[in-house]
């Protein structure tokens, strides 16, 4: 965000304070802990987009890929549909016996509710991403979060036929995505068809993620440093202001 409101909106470099944002900021203390999961199975989460996104192929790719891969056999999808999204369609679940919709929003989904009056609890996010074996979806900030919690996360950037805000159209076009494939614990996905071996492979993987440098390399997209956001807020108002 400096460097766009450096090179977009023509902001001097002494003229801008990194603050972070304030969502994010009780992650940190909850990574530390072992938290309860809110499934009693190993599960891969999929988190969906707010913009108009055919998630309907990739939740089928899914179901086919756990069905007839013995060693995802175990696994049940956990499937997140973005609260607010743009896309009115629901998925029928119920022929698919590896697909579960998130329960904390299994009832706003079953009734067709889309909206922003829906304003899930952030409490419950940190133990189901800690919980999952990897997070997967489109290009949201999950991606974010999962990287606080040094989980693999595989980005949907593959074109679905049938929307101009398909994944591919957002990672070419939308300039805050740059340079998210330098993260180790990030894998790109271009095509359904290579969906069950990037899953493979984050999965072989994760053992061998060095959390200190996620942390590092997300750095360059989320700052945080030991402080939280509201002194981080007062400090840069104090400066600004010459109190």
């Amino acid at each position: 965000s400096k460097q766009h409101a450096v090179e977009i909106q023509s902001f001097k470099k002494n003229q801008i304070k990194l603050l972070g944002t304030p969502r994010f900021d009780q992650y940190f203390e909850y990574r530390k802990s072992k938290l309860d999961s809110p499934y009693d199975f190993p599960y891969i989460l999929f988190v969906g987009t707010a913009l108009k996104f055919d998630e309907s192929a990739c939740i089928l790719k899914l179901d086919h890929i756990l069905s007839n891969n013995k060693h995802l056999q175990n696994f049940k999808i956990i499937y997140r549909p973005h609260p607010w999204r743009h896309n009115i369609e629901r998925i029928d679940i119920n022929p698919l016996k590896n697909i579960i919709i998130d329960s904390q929003l299994e009832s706003a989904y079953s009734a067709g509710i889309n909206s922003t009056s829906i304003q899930p609890r952030l409490s419950y996010y940190p133990s189901l991403l800690s919980n999952a074996e990897i997070i997967l979806g489109g290009l949201t900030s999950m991606l974010i979060e999962a990287t606080i919690f040094h989980k693999p996360f595989i980005g949907m950037i593959h074109d679905d036929k049938k929307n101009y805000t398909s994944m591919h159209n957002v990672y070419k076009s939308y300039i805050h995505f740059e340079g998210i494939d330098n993260i180790d614990s990030i894998y790109l996905c271009d095509h359904l068809d290579k969906l069950e071996s990037k899953i493979n492979e984050a999965i072989s993987l994760k053992p061998e993620i060095d959390k200190s440098i996620i942390d590092q390399q997300r750095a360059y997209f989320y700052f945080n440093d030991n402080l939280n956001y509201s002194t981080r807020l007062a400090n840069a108002c104090k400066e600004i202001l010459e109190i």
